[in-house]
């Protein structure tokens, strides 16, 4: 997904929502925003990008066409038996990148036997030219490295990605998920591992049909880049060519999760969810100071806050500890009228977390729903008709636990 520029620009929605309401905070959905870091090193990443749009054009090659996706699964069968398919490399989703590049690494002699067969029987000039771009490309060593080198770091994002999707997931949950990515990150960036790397990428080199790794041709920086009059520095071997590449992709992915997750928005969503949280007033206090001086007049003091939050913790007993969002709202939610006037100010501070939540994931999944439900055999589908069926098919917990049997005879009785 592309990151909305004209919400996020200076001139932006969120720029004259801030000019108008000061207290108006912006945020991305922390999938969204791990998602935009992805792509940010892709981006910058050149080996890594070239190789992700050469697997999105294997994957259009072979999906897009029964006759070829028949070849494959035979041509898989004979090679490879037992090993997983091709993963469809599609843009918009945050969570397939390395299953797709690692559908192609699995099937990577299968598909350069495909291309032969597909190739011999295909007559269309242009769809000939495009099956030996992508032959030729599975060749050189640069697109090999690079879906090794993707599967390895993206792998990592997407697996973070899948948590930070999760509905129930809170601010400061989803940013010790980040730190605890980003310490995994720095714990493969080292020499040892990128030989442990390089020794997997050149065994399993040897067993497709791809080139040796080479050294580039030499190329002297444009004068204006020069600093100093240092002479430059060229790697002497293919190896240390390709160790400044893995960990420059380490740097690039590293430091734009980074970038996406040090944002205002994130840092006072934190604080309040800490506020709430936390029950030793040592780690309390700086988050508390923070937040009354954030929202100014929309708590009535300080005290009384402290005072309340102190009364919630202590409300709970010797029964289930309030330590996390969902049983403080839940909790919330079981107290009477009067009760809850009791706890008001704490009860401003849940409002204002609910509404952001740390993730929207859960509810954009209903959009894809619906692509998936109302297809072009559909179109005609009156609206009524369509709600219903969306709010069966999104809600398929409750569809399949419905009694199938006592619903067909009140249908047909």
């Amino acid at each position: 997904m592309h990151e909305p520029s004209n919400v996020t620009a200076k001139s932006g929605v969120a720029s004259r929502l801030t000019t108008l309401e000061a207290k108006a905070v912006y945020t991305h959905c922390y999938g969204h925003a791990l998602n935009l870091a992805a792509q940010d090193a892709i981006r910058r990443l050149k080996i890594m990008g070239d190789a992700l749009d050469t697997v999105y054009e294997i994957t259009k090659l072979i999906k897009k066409s029964p006759k070829r996706d028949a070849l494959f699964q035979k041509v898989k069968e004979d090679v490879t038996p037992g090993s997983p398919g091709i993963r469809i490399l599609c843009p918009t989703r945050w969570t397939v990148r390395a299953e797709a590049l690692s559908s192609i690494s699995e099937n990577y002699q299968a598909l350069q036997m495909t291309w032969d067969a597909a190739k011999e029987a295909t007559r269309d000039s242009e769809m000939r030219a495009r099956i030996g771009g992508v032959a030729a490309q599975m060749e050189r060593f640069d697109f090999f490295f690079g879906v090794e080198l993707g599967r390895k770091i993206l792998s990592m994002a997407d697996n973070l990605s899948r948590s930070l999707q999760e509905k129930s997931i809170s601010a400061c949950e989803g940013q010790k998920l980040v730190s605890l990515t980003l310490a995994s990150y720095q714990s493969i960036r080292s020499e040892d591992c990128f030989d442990l790397f390089w020794e997997y990428v050149e065994g399993r080199r040897s067993k497709a049909d791809v080139s040796s790794p080479t050294l580039p041709r030499q190329r002297k920086a444009p004068r204006r880049f020069e600093e100093g009059e240092g002479t430059s520095e060229y790697p002497s071997t293919a190896k240390d060519y390709y160790r400044r590449i893995y960990f420059e992709g380490i740097d690039l992915i590293t430091s734009a999760i980074r970038n996406r997750f040090d944002q205002k928005g994130f840092q006072i969503l934190q604080k309040l969810e800490t506020v709430l949280t936390t029950i030793k007033q040592a780690q309390q206090s700086e988050a508390l100071k923070a937040v009354v001086a954030f929202y100014g007049t929309d708590f009535h003091s300080q005290d009384r806050l402290l005072t309340q939050l102190t009364c919630l913790h202590s409300a709970a007993g010797s029964g289930t500890p309030l330590t996390d969002l969902q049983s403080i709202v839940a909790y919330l939610k079981s107290l009477s009228t009067a009760q809850r006037n009791y706890f008001s100010e704490v009860i401003k501070l849940v409002k204002l977390i609910l509404v952001m939540p740390a993730t929207n994931a859960h509810s954009e999944r209903s959009f894809s729903a619906l692509r998936r439900l109302k297809t072009w055999l559909r179109t005609t589908t009156s609206q009524a008709r369509l709600n219903w069926c969306m709010i069966l098919h999104v809600h398929q917990d409750r569809t399949d636990a419905l009694p199938m049997l006592s619903l067909a005879n009140d249908f047909v009785s």
